[in-house]
């Protein structure tokens, strides 16, 4: 009898021992699947960050797509098109940035979405807007480098009819009769900028002369205003294309804050 007992707990420790080896069997086999389910997950995801930094470059690429018939003043801008006057364009805003290439760009880029965006630019815009003064803003002949000579007379502005009523508007002092004045503006100077030679040697900036002959004194303040809102337009859109600036009939109390925006640098 204690032989048979004896066999029996043999037995059942064998038993147990079995079901110990089952069970950590299982366990490690659970743990391994465990493990492929995490790097079939890894492997997804490692997927799925491959494909979404493959797309990027794609969205870049689109982002950046240039207009290759990208012009201004009737020029294009790039290079690839191999016209000469091309470089004498883009040095324009280069000088007008200190040679800055980044600040040159940016400033080239503004000019451009200016150009897309005003309205003034529109010939449907122009069909309200009234003819020019008379005399006010005009080219005639050359200098003896070539430029063209702008003249500009103010004294034009002091007849009341002309100044509240010639731009289409009743007074410059409202915001549609300085809109009307900044359009009738940047028609005259989009026309003048059409005569200049672009090409090397050519003569592609102005010489600008202001009569300041009966001009608007201080008391019209809206006019100061109106012409220094053109002066920013100018500065800002017409860079380097004012070779040289006559002023004329100089006034006495009237200072150059009064003068016409003809600094276009």
């Amino acid at each position: 009898e204690p032989v048979e007992k004896e066999e029996d707990d043999g037995k059942k420790e064998a038993e147990a021992e079995g079901k110990e080896e089952e069970e950590e069997s299982k366990e490690e086999a659970e743990k391994e699947m465990e493990q492929e389910e995490g790097k079939k997950v890894e492997a997804g995801e490692a997927e799925k960050d491959a494909a979404a930094a493959e797309e990027k470059p794609a969205e870049t690429a689109a982002a950046v797509v240039v207009d290759k018939d990208i012009a201004l003043w009737g020029v294009p801008l790039l290079p690839s098109k191999g016209d000469e006057a091309t470089d004498v364009v883009l040095l324009k805003f280069l000088r007008a940035r200190d040679f800055k290439a980044g600040a040159a760009f940016e400033m080239l880029r503004r000019t451009l979405r200016w150009r897309r965006d005003w309205p003034g630019f529109d010939p449907a815009a122009d069909a309200d807007l009234p003819e020019e003064p008379a005399g006010a803003c005009y080219l005639d002949g050359a200098d003896r480098e070539g430029h063209p000579v702008c003249y500009n007379a103010l004294g034009v502005f002091a007849d009341d009819a002309v100044y509240k009523k010639a731009l289409g508007t009743e007074a410059l002092g409202t915001e549609e009769g300085k809109a009307r004045f900044l359009r009738w503006r940047v028609r005259a100077m989009e026309r003048h900028v059409a005569e200049l030679d672009f090409k090397p040697g050519g003569a592609a900036s102005l010489l600008q002369v202001t009569d300041l002959k009966n001009s608007p004194g201080p008391a019209k303040k809206d006019f100061r205003v109106a012409v220094k809102q053109v002066l920013d337009l100018f500065q800002d859109n017409y860079p380097e294309l004012v070779a040289r600036n006559v002023s004329t009939h100089h006034q006495k109390g009237i200072s150059s804050q009064n003068s016409w925006p003809m600094r276009v640098i």
